[in-house]
């Protein structure tokens, strides 16, 4: 009898330990899932910086400016040419373009803005401010759709620019209505721009 009860406590702590570790591992499993989406997040951002970039040698010049639009560029020449003989694109792949001003990568919408290096705070809606001096005017992807969840921005964020805030350094994060769920838009700093228009 003595041998049943030992092998029943025994059976039990077993059990216990084997419940303990799942619960550490599957917490240790999401975080990775977790770092991961938003490792995967920051790679389509960089990837699309990187083919403005490109575009900018190539051509000599900014995205040209959208017609109808004070401080958005021409996101799609990108992907179509304009008939210039330095395009030497497509800079990069993407699965539809909704606008000649945006398109979408992976779920999430992309736009190119020319804007200052100066953003109203996180929950203001002066997002993008026109330029009026090249020497403190850069070009900005804005970045929104559903992948941008208020974790995956304090992450991108904290990756990106080792957690500074929303409205400082390479990463910011404005969201349209005053509740931090809402409408988020995430801006990334690409670079200097070569001149105030195109």
């Amino acid at each position: 009898m003595k041998k049943g009860a030992m092998f029943g406590l025994d059976a039990r702590i077993a059990l216990a330990i084997f419940g303990a570790l799942s619960v550490i591992s599957g917490a240790a499993l999401y975080s990775a899932i977790q770092n991961s989406k938003v490792t995967s997040l920051i790679v389509q951002i960089e990837e699309v910086a990187k083919a403005t970039e490109s575009y900018v040698l190539d051509m000599g010049s900014d995205l040209p400016q959208f017609e109808t639009h004070a401080v958005e560029t021409e996101i799609i020449r990108l992907v179509t040419t304009n008939g210039s003989s330095a395009w030497k694109g497509p800079y990069l792949t993407i699965q539809r373009s909704s606008a000649d001003k945006e398109f979408i990568l992976n779920n999430l919408s992309f736009h190119l803005y020319k804007c200052t290096n100066t953003f109203g705070n996180q929950f203001s809606n002066v997002g993008c401010i026109a330029c009026t001096n090249v020497s403190d005017c850069y070009s900005w992807l804005k970045i929104a759709g559903d992948s941008l969840t208020v974790e995956s921005v304090k992450s991108i964020d904290e990756k990106v620019d080792g957690g500074d805030g929303y409205d400082s350094g390479k990463f910011r994060v404005q969201w349209a209505n005053a509740a931090e769920s809402d409408n988020i838009r995430a801006f990334y700093k690409v670079m200097p721009a070569l001149s105030l228009n195109n």
